[in-house]
Protein backbone atom coordinates (compact mmCIF):
# COMPACT_ATOMS: atom_id res chain seq x y z
CA UNK A 1 0.00 0.00 0.00
CA UNK A 2 1.29 3.43 -0.95
CA UNK A 3 0.90 6.63 1.05
CA UNK A 4 0.66 9.76 -1.11
CA UNK A 5 1.02 13.05 0.75
CA UNK A 6 0.26 16.31 -1.05
CA UNK A 7 0.96 19.87 0.19
CA UNK A 8 -2.26 21.43 -1.09
CA UNK A 9 -5.41 20.72 -3.05
CA UNK A 10 -4.87 19.94 -6.74
CA UNK A 11 -6.21 22.92 -8.65
CA UNK A 12 -6.51 24.58 -12.04
CA UNK A 13 -5.36 27.94 -10.70
CA UNK A 14 -2.27 29.05 -8.83
CA UNK A 15 1.18 27.63 -9.49
CA UNK A 16 1.27 25.43 -6.38
CA UNK A 17 -2.14 23.87 -6.95
CA UNK A 18 -1.45 23.30 -10.63
CA UNK A 19 1.89 21.66 -9.88
CA UNK A 20 0.19 19.30 -7.41
CA UNK A 21 -2.52 18.59 -9.98
CA UNK A 22 0.12 17.67 -12.55
CA UNK A 23 2.02 15.49 -10.06
CA UNK A 24 -1.15 13.64 -9.15
CA UNK A 25 -1.77 12.90 -12.83
CA UNK A 26 1.73 11.41 -13.16
CA UNK A 27 1.39 9.03 -10.23
CA UNK A 28 0.12 5.49 -10.63
CA UNK A 29 -2.46 5.33 -7.86
CA UNK A 30 -3.84 1.99 -6.75
CA UNK A 31 -7.35 1.45 -5.42
CA UNK A 32 -6.06 0.87 -1.90
CA UNK A 33 -3.53 3.71 -1.81
CA UNK A 34 -3.98 6.46 0.77
CA UNK A 35 -3.97 10.11 -0.36
CA UNK A 36 -3.44 12.72 2.35
CA UNK A 37 -3.79 16.42 1.51
CA UNK A 38 -2.25 18.99 3.83
CA UNK A 39 -4.77 21.75 3.22
CA UNK A 40 -8.29 22.92 3.97
CA UNK A 41 -10.94 20.59 2.63
CA UNK A 42 -12.62 22.03 -0.43
CA UNK A 43 -15.56 20.68 -2.38
CA UNK A 44 -14.34 17.37 -3.71
CA UNK A 45 -16.17 14.31 -4.88
CA UNK A 46 -13.11 12.11 -4.44
CA UNK A 47 -13.71 10.14 -1.25
CA UNK A 48 -10.14 8.82 -1.31
CA UNK A 49 -8.76 12.10 0.00
CA UNK A 50 -7.90 12.48 3.68
CA UNK A 51 -7.35 16.04 4.88
CA UNK A 52 -5.04 17.58 7.47
CA UNK A 53 -5.80 21.32 7.79
CA UNK A 54 -2.75 23.53 7.36
CA UNK A 55 -2.15 26.15 10.04
CA UNK A 56 -1.56 29.80 9.08
CA UNK A 57 1.94 31.22 9.36
CA UNK A 58 1.07 33.25 12.44
CA UNK A 59 -0.14 30.45 14.70
CA UNK A 60 1.11 28.42 17.65
CA UNK A 61 1.98 25.61 15.24
CA UNK A 62 4.08 27.91 13.06
CA UNK A 63 5.83 29.58 15.98
CA UNK A 64 6.68 26.23 17.59
CA UNK A 65 8.07 24.92 14.31
CA UNK A 66 10.36 27.92 13.91
CA UNK A 67 11.46 27.65 17.55
CA UNK A 68 12.47 24.04 16.83
CA UNK A 69 14.45 25.08 13.76
CA UNK A 70 11.81 23.96 11.28
CA UNK A 71 9.97 25.65 8.44
CA UNK A 72 6.78 27.14 9.88
CA UNK A 73 4.51 25.14 7.54
CA UNK A 74 5.99 21.70 8.22
CA UNK A 75 3.49 18.94 8.93
CA UNK A 76 3.59 17.38 12.40
CA UNK A 77 3.94 13.63 12.77
CA UNK A 78 1.08 13.54 15.30
CA UNK A 79 -1.35 14.95 12.72
CA UNK A 80 -0.24 12.39 10.15
CA UNK A 81 -0.20 9.49 12.61
CA UNK A 82 -3.94 9.85 13.29
CA UNK A 83 -4.63 8.95 9.66
CA UNK A 84 -1.93 6.45 8.72
CA UNK A 85 -1.83 4.31 11.87
CA UNK A 86 -4.58 2.06 10.56
CA UNK A 87 -2.78 1.30 7.28
CA UNK A 88 0.12 -0.96 6.33
CA UNK A 89 2.28 1.50 4.40
CA UNK A 90 4.99 0.02 2.17
CA UNK A 91 5.88 2.99 -0.02
CA UNK A 92 5.54 6.77 0.29
CA UNK A 93 5.31 9.69 -2.12
CA UNK A 94 6.14 12.90 -0.27
CA UNK A 95 4.58 15.71 -2.27
CA UNK A 96 6.71 18.50 -0.82
CA UNK A 97 9.64 18.92 1.53
CA UNK A 98 7.41 20.32 4.30
CA UNK A 99 5.84 16.85 4.56
CA UNK A 100 9.11 14.92 4.69
CA UNK A 101 9.99 15.09 8.37
CA UNK A 102 6.61 13.82 9.59
CA UNK A 103 6.73 10.91 7.14
CA UNK A 104 10.34 10.08 7.99
CA UNK A 105 9.66 10.03 11.73
CA UNK A 106 6.73 7.65 11.27
CA UNK A 107 8.29 5.45 8.57
CA UNK A 108 12.08 5.65 9.05
CA UNK A 109 12.84 2.46 7.10
CA UNK A 110 10.40 2.92 4.21
CA UNK A 111 11.68 3.99 0.81
CA UNK A 112 10.16 7.25 -0.31
CA UNK A 113 10.08 9.65 -3.21
CA UNK A 114 10.30 13.33 -2.29
CA UNK A 115 9.05 16.09 -4.57
CA UNK A 116 10.87 19.44 -4.54
CA UNK A 117 8.63 22.25 -5.78
CA UNK A 118 11.49 24.63 -5.03
CA UNK A 119 15.11 24.15 -4.14
CA UNK A 120 15.65 26.92 -1.62
CA UNK A 121 19.34 26.09 -1.48
CA UNK A 122 19.79 27.97 -4.76
CA UNK A 123 18.40 31.35 -3.63
CA UNK A 124 19.98 30.90 -0.19
CA UNK A 125 23.41 30.52 -1.79
CA UNK A 126 22.72 33.60 -3.94
CA UNK A 127 21.69 35.63 -0.90
CA UNK A 128 24.82 34.72 1.02
CA UNK A 129 27.40 34.93 -1.77
CA UNK A 130 26.03 38.08 -3.41
CA UNK A 131 24.99 39.69 -0.12
CA UNK A 132 21.43 40.32 -1.30
CA UNK A 133 19.46 42.31 1.25
CA UNK A 134 16.24 40.51 2.22
CA UNK A 135 14.02 40.85 5.26
CA UNK A 136 14.15 38.62 8.33
CA UNK A 137 11.11 36.53 7.36
CA UNK A 138 12.57 35.65 3.97
CA UNK A 139 16.03 35.00 5.41
CA UNK A 140 14.59 32.68 8.08
CA UNK A 141 12.56 30.76 5.50
CA UNK A 142 15.52 30.27 3.17
CA UNK A 143 17.85 29.17 5.94
CA UNK A 144 15.45 26.70 7.57
CA UNK A 145 14.23 25.32 4.24
CA UNK A 146 17.81 24.85 3.04
CA UNK A 147 18.71 22.87 6.16
CA UNK A 148 15.72 20.63 5.59
CA UNK A 149 16.63 20.12 1.94
CA UNK A 150 20.17 19.10 2.83
CA UNK A 151 18.77 16.48 5.20
CA UNK A 152 16.51 15.10 2.46
CA UNK A 153 19.24 15.12 -0.18
CA UNK A 154 21.46 13.17 2.20
CA UNK A 155 18.78 10.52 2.83
CA UNK A 156 19.92 7.31 1.14
CA UNK A 157 16.40 5.85 1.26
CA UNK A 158 14.91 8.78 -0.65
CA UNK A 159 14.49 9.30 -4.36
CA UNK A 160 14.23 12.94 -5.39
CA UNK A 161 12.07 14.70 -7.97
CA UNK A 162 12.97 18.25 -8.98
CA UNK A 163 10.94 20.79 -10.93
CA UNK A 164 13.78 22.05 -13.14
CA UNK A 165 17.17 21.06 -14.48
CA UNK A 166 18.67 24.01 -12.59
CA UNK A 167 17.52 22.60 -9.28
CA UNK A 168 18.64 19.08 -10.19
CA UNK A 169 22.09 20.29 -11.23
CA UNK A 170 22.53 22.13 -7.94
CA UNK A 171 21.57 19.01 -5.97
CA UNK A 172 23.89 16.84 -8.05
CA UNK A 173 26.74 19.27 -7.47
CA UNK A 174 26.34 18.82 -3.72
CA UNK A 175 25.55 15.09 -3.81
CA UNK A 176 27.05 13.52 -6.98
CA UNK A 177 25.50 10.09 -6.34
CA UNK A 178 21.99 11.35 -5.73
CA UNK A 179 19.04 9.46 -7.22
CA UNK A 180 16.68 11.87 -8.97
CA UNK A 181 14.23 12.70 -11.76
CA UNK A 182 12.98 15.98 -13.17
CA UNK A 183 9.24 16.54 -13.43
CA UNK A 184 8.90 19.94 -14.98
CA UNK A 185 6.07 21.88 -16.53
CA UNK A 186 5.86 22.24 -20.28
CA UNK A 187 8.62 24.43 -21.67
CA UNK A 188 6.71 26.68 -24.03
CA UNK A 189 8.95 27.89 -26.84
CA UNK A 190 6.59 29.92 -29.00
CA UNK A 191 3.11 31.02 -28.01
CA UNK A 192 1.03 33.89 -29.35
CA UNK A 193 2.78 37.10 -30.32
CA UNK A 194 1.73 39.79 -27.81
CA UNK A 195 0.13 43.09 -28.70
CA UNK A 196 1.63 46.40 -27.51
CA UNK A 197 0.34 47.86 -24.22
CA UNK A 198 -2.05 50.78 -24.47
CA UNK A 199 -1.24 52.47 -21.17
CA UNK A 200 1.38 52.83 -18.45
CA UNK A 201 -0.19 50.13 -16.32
CA UNK A 202 1.92 47.51 -14.55
CA UNK A 203 0.39 44.36 -13.02
CA UNK A 204 1.80 41.92 -10.47
CA UNK A 205 -0.01 38.65 -9.86
CA UNK A 206 1.03 35.79 -7.62
CA UNK A 207 2.25 34.79 -4.22
CA UNK A 208 3.49 37.41 -1.79
CA UNK A 209 5.14 34.99 0.61
CA UNK A 210 8.32 36.18 2.29
CA UNK A 211 10.82 35.51 -0.51
CA UNK A 212 8.53 36.66 -3.35
CA UNK A 213 7.56 39.81 -1.49
CA UNK A 214 11.21 40.93 -1.32
CA UNK A 215 11.39 41.30 -5.09
CA UNK A 216 8.11 43.21 -5.31
CA UNK A 217 9.17 45.64 -2.58
CA UNK A 218 12.56 46.18 -4.23
CA UNK A 219 10.82 46.84 -7.54
CA UNK A 220 8.47 49.40 -5.97
CA UNK A 221 11.22 51.23 -4.09
CA UNK A 222 13.58 51.24 -7.06
CA UNK A 223 12.49 51.06 -10.72
CA UNK A 224 8.81 51.80 -10.08
CA UNK A 225 9.58 54.94 -8.08
CA UNK A 226 11.88 56.17 -10.86
CA UNK A 227 9.20 55.52 -13.47
CA UNK A 228 6.64 57.42 -11.41
CA UNK A 229 8.88 60.49 -11.33
CA UNK A 230 9.38 60.52 -15.09
CA UNK A 231 5.94 59.17 -16.04
CA UNK A 232 3.30 60.29 -13.49
CA UNK A 233 0.59 58.17 -15.14
CA UNK A 234 2.41 54.97 -14.17
CA UNK A 235 0.34 52.75 -11.91
CA UNK A 236 0.77 49.32 -10.34
CA UNK A 237 -1.99 46.78 -9.68
CA UNK A 238 -1.29 43.90 -7.30
CA UNK A 239 -3.20 40.62 -7.22
CA UNK A 240 -2.14 38.36 -4.37
CA UNK A 241 -2.75 37.45 -0.76
CA UNK A 242 -1.36 39.98 1.74
CA UNK A 243 -0.91 42.52 -1.03
CA UNK A 244 -2.82 45.30 0.72
CA UNK A 245 0.20 46.26 2.85
CA UNK A 246 2.15 47.09 -0.31
CA UNK A 247 -0.20 49.96 -1.18
CA UNK A 248 1.69 52.13 1.31
CA UNK A 249 5.13 51.31 -0.11
CA UNK A 250 4.71 53.59 -3.15
CA UNK A 251 2.35 55.95 -4.98
CA UNK A 252 -0.55 54.97 -7.22
CA UNK A 253 -0.49 51.31 -6.13
CA UNK A 254 -3.76 49.42 -5.89
CA UNK A 255 -4.27 46.04 -4.27
CA UNK A 256 -6.98 44.27 -6.28
CA UNK A 257 -7.55 41.30 -3.97
CA UNK A 258 -6.43 37.73 -3.58
CA UNK A 259 -5.95 36.14 -6.99
CA UNK A 260 -8.04 33.18 -5.79
CA UNK A 261 -11.07 35.42 -5.31
CA UNK A 262 -10.48 38.12 -7.91
CA UNK A 263 -9.74 37.06 -11.49
CA UNK A 264 -6.50 38.52 -12.76
CA UNK A 265 -7.11 40.71 -15.84
CA UNK A 266 -5.91 39.61 -19.26
CA UNK A 267 -4.72 43.16 -19.92
CA UNK A 268 -7.60 43.82 -22.29
CA UNK A 269 -7.18 47.48 -21.44
CA UNK A 270 -3.44 47.35 -22.02
CA UNK A 271 -0.51 47.04 -19.68
CA UNK A 272 2.55 45.00 -18.80
CA UNK A 273 2.82 42.10 -16.33
CA UNK A 274 5.85 42.21 -14.02
CA UNK A 275 7.78 39.34 -12.44
CA UNK A 276 10.42 40.90 -10.15
CA UNK A 277 11.97 37.65 -8.92
CA UNK A 278 15.35 38.49 -7.35
CA UNK A 279 16.09 35.05 -5.91
CA UNK A 280 14.83 32.37 -8.28
CA UNK A 281 13.04 29.38 -6.80
CA UNK A 282 11.06 26.77 -8.70
CA UNK A 283 9.24 27.50 -11.96
CA UNK A 284 6.64 30.19 -12.49
CA UNK A 285 3.52 28.83 -14.21
CA UNK A 286 2.44 32.39 -14.95
CA UNK A 287 5.36 32.86 -17.35
CA UNK A 288 4.04 30.00 -19.48
CA UNK A 289 0.52 31.43 -19.27
CA UNK A 290 1.71 34.84 -20.45
CA UNK A 291 3.64 33.38 -23.37
CA UNK A 292 0.77 31.12 -24.43
CA UNK A 293 -1.81 33.91 -24.27
CA UNK A 294 0.32 36.59 -25.91
CA UNK A 295 0.59 38.77 -22.82
CA UNK A 296 3.47 41.29 -22.69
CA UNK A 297 5.66 41.02 -19.60
CA UNK A 298 8.97 41.91 -18.02
CA UNK A 299 10.91 39.46 -15.86
CA UNK A 300 14.28 39.10 -14.23
CA UNK A 301 16.51 36.30 -15.59
CA UNK A 302 15.80 34.29 -12.42
CA UNK A 303 12.07 34.59 -13.05
CA UNK A 304 12.15 32.66 -16.34
CA UNK A 305 14.04 29.69 -14.92
CA UNK A 306 12.86 26.49 -16.63
CA UNK A 307 11.76 28.11 -19.89
CA UNK A 308 13.31 28.48 -23.33
CA UNK A 309 11.75 31.72 -24.46
CA UNK A 310 11.70 32.76 -28.10
CA UNK A 311 12.74 36.32 -28.82
CA UNK A 312 9.99 38.92 -28.84
CA UNK A 313 9.97 42.70 -28.33
CA UNK A 314 7.10 42.20 -25.86
CA UNK A 315 8.98 39.76 -23.59
CA UNK A 316 11.47 41.85 -21.67
CA UNK A 317 14.17 40.06 -19.68
CA UNK A 318 16.46 42.26 -17.59
CA UNK A 319 18.00 42.57 -14.11
CA UNK A 320 15.67 44.37 -11.74
CA UNK A 321 17.87 47.46 -11.39
CA UNK A 322 17.54 48.05 -15.16
CA UNK A 323 13.76 47.78 -15.27
CA UNK A 324 12.93 51.48 -15.28
CA UNK A 325 15.15 51.98 -18.34
CA UNK A 326 13.83 48.89 -20.14
CA UNK A 327 10.18 49.69 -19.46
CA UNK A 328 10.67 53.30 -20.49
CA UNK A 329 12.30 52.27 -23.79
CA UNK A 330 9.43 49.85 -24.36
CA UNK A 331 6.83 52.56 -23.81
CA UNK A 332 8.66 54.96 -26.11
CA UNK A 333 8.99 52.34 -28.85
CA UNK A 334 5.26 51.59 -28.81
CA UNK A 335 4.17 55.18 -28.20
CA UNK A 336 2.63 54.45 -24.81
CA UNK A 337 1.84 57.52 -22.77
Amino acid sequence: MKLITLPCNPSDYGGYGRAVRDDLARLKIGNNDVIVIYDRKESSDDSRYEYIPRHPAISLHGIMNIARGRVWAELSKDSLRKIVNRYNIEEVFVGDTILYRAVKELFPAVKMTVRFHNLYLLPWVRVRTRKINIDLAARTLLELASRLELQILNDELANHIFISDNDANMAKLLFPNISYKVWTIEKIVAGVEPTPPGCQRLVYSGSLAAHQKCGVVEFIRGPYRKLRKRHPKTRLEIYGRRGRELESVGDNIKWCGDWKDTPVPKLDGGGLFVNPDILGAGIKYKIGDWIASGTPFISTPYGIQGYRITESPHRLIAPLDKWDTEIEKYWVKWNVG
